[in-house]
């Protein structure tokens, strides 16, 4: 028996944005389609680092000392924060809204001002030793997801998204389930 004609299925693939190119006039170099701001040396970086916007950022604090000042991710589409030096990123790290902010302070003493993650998806790993010490704050986040198995890390707990699913507060904050609203 011969098989009915049958119209051809449309292309049920899903359309995809492209990613907005890298721009160096704003960027220290581009990593594919992601802006690298560079603060490799040694206490580079010292005035408040902005993701400029539109674009997604790698911002790279392994200078020891490096990233003094603020690191303001809110205009951009979203952040990794890589606080690999010795005493980086001491200003605030501000993340927001429809954002996925990733802060990763694996050397000891990282991240000692406070990590904001406001109406954004954050993941914030603090496995240095002190690291994080000026508290995340995760209470308006969509999604977060903290690490404080750095010792002596988190010296405040993390302050996690208030009431109801998997949310839990303390150490190592994890919202999943009924409040991960992203």
């Amino acid at each position: 028996m011969p098989l009915p004609d049958v119209p051809p299925l449309p292309d049920a693939r899903p359309v995809i944005d492209a990613a907005p190119l890298c721009d160096l006039a704003m960027c220290d170099s581009c990593q594919g389609s992601r802006c690298v701001i560079d603060c490799s040396g040694i206490n580079d970086c010292a005035a408040e680092i902005a993701c400029p916007p539109g674009q997604d950022c790698i911002i790279d604090c392994s200078g020891d000392g490096s990233c003094s000042g603020d690191i303001n991710c809110r205009d951009g589409n979203g952040c990794d924060v890589v606080c690999i030096g010795a005493n980086s990123c001491s200003g605030d790290i501000l993340c927001a809204s429809g954002q996925l902010c990733n802060v990763t302070c694996s050397a000891p003493n990282t991240c000692s001002g406070l990590i904001e993650c406001d109406g954004a998806e954050c993941d914030v790993s603090c496995t240095g030793t002190g690291s994080c010490s000026g508290g995340i704050d995760c209470a308006d986040a969509c999604a977060c997801a903290t690490d404080c198995s750095g010792s002596g890390a988190c010296a405040i707990p993390p302050v996690c998204k208030p009431g109801g699913g998997g949310c839990t507060m303390g150490i190592d904050c994890k919202i999943t389930g009924g409040c991960n609203d992203c």
